[in-house]
């Protein structure tokens, strides 16, 4: 789990060492993590960092070569082309048949081969798809978020959880890095330190790459009212606002330094991004890309469920392959769990 990921989830907040909590009184108000002294940060390097520090530079996205080019008018293009060019056939072929009465004496069935009849049903298809397809994309357009409300005391777990990640240093050269450092404390990281460096490279990509040099507190305080409560930071109450600025304080240190209170001279705070509140743009796929997807979907849960002995099942709503480890099926087996995100569905997956 990293924050550098496309949204901020909402982890277990089982931990192995609990961060200090402080209480502003014995009347049962709400704790929070350990607040921030000035002594925290002993330079202001982010309000000051070196031009030719990484997360200060522009990100290179890679230029677009001839292969782009040849996979986009070859592939991409063609797919969505799809959609238009059946409206389009569609719209010509009922006009074909509205005046085929009036220009010869045949009859509308008499006016289209076999092979247009079965082209003509396909568009006629492909249309009405489009026309359930941006029904979706209105619902999606229009759908407001439902973050779960969850005590704060278990938010600033899950918050601190996640700024653990990375810390850990690698156990041997070469070795992967350790997803999560449950046992680290979140100190006050040096700027020149590979994990504070890594970290603003990767997080500033919320802010669409800006330089991290740009990125104001302010703007730290948005994608966190977006990220930890998915509301806009006026909407938040004041118990939420405190907790904003502790976890900004953290990300701070996480970060190896103070972030600048003021924009530079000219521009504004920046807009972070915010998956639940940002334009959902669609483009129609054509319906046969489902119906494919589909047929081959269903065909590789019957595949695994003979060559492995696994079910499908649900929980909570959430669809799960399963390998059957009972005796009579499997005596030494293990059982084995496919879970999948985004992409073609199973089939993608399927040995």
């Amino acid at each position: 789990m990293s924050l550098a990921g496309p949204r901020l989830r909402q982890l277990h907040a089982t931990t192995t060492r609990r961060p200090t909590l402080y209480s502003s009184a014995d009347d049962g108000t709400l704790p929070g993590p350990t607040p921030n002294t000035s002594s925290d940060f002993n330079s202001d390097d982010l309000k000051n960092p070196p031009d030719d520090d990484e997360c200060n530079k522009p990100i290179n996205f890679g230029r677009r070569d001839l292969s782009f080019w040849a996979a986009l008018v070859f592939l991409v293009a063609p797919v969505y082309l799809v959609t238009p060019i059946s409206w389009a056939y569609t719209l010509y072929t009922v006009r074909r048949l509205y005046l085929s009465p009036r220009n010869n004496a045949l009859s509308p069935s008499s006016t289209l081969a076999v092979w247009e009849w079965a082209l003509f049903a396909y568009c006629v298809f492909e249309s009405a798809f489009s026309i359930y397809y941006q029904s979706l994309a209105r619902y999606a357009r229009g759908y407001k978020s439902r973050v779960p409300q969850r005590d704060m005391h278990e938010l600033q777990l899950i918050f601190t959880r996640v700024l653990q990640s990375g810390l850990a240093p690698n156990l041997a050269p070469g070795a992967r890095p350790r997803p999560q450092s449950p046992a680290e404390a979140i100190v006050s990281l040096k700027y020149e330190d590979p994990r504070a460096s890594d970290f603003r490279n990767h997080f500033r990509l919320w802010f669409w790459g800006a330089p991290w040099k740009n990125i104001t507190r302010e703007s730290m305080r948005r994608w966190l009212s977006w990220a930890v409560f998915d509301k806009p930071l006026p909407m938040l109450d004041n118990m939420q606002k405190i907790s904003i600025e502790e976890a900004t304080i953290m990300m701070e240190k996480r970060a190896g330094g103070k972030l600048r209170e003021d924009p530079p001279e000219g521009t504004d705070h920046i807009e972070p991004v915010g998956l639940t509140w940002d334009p959902v743009n669609v483009w129609s796929r054509p319906g046969i890309l489902y119906v494919i997807g589909e047929l081959m979907n269903r065909s590789a849960k019957w595949y695994l469920e003979w060559k492995y002995n696994m079910v499908e099942r649900e929980f909570e709503g959430i669809g799960y392959l399963i390998r059957d480890a009972t005796p009579e099926k499997t005596s030494t087996q293990s059982p084995l769990v496919l879970m999948h995100g985004l992409g073609l569905g199973v089939i993608q997956y399927v040995p």
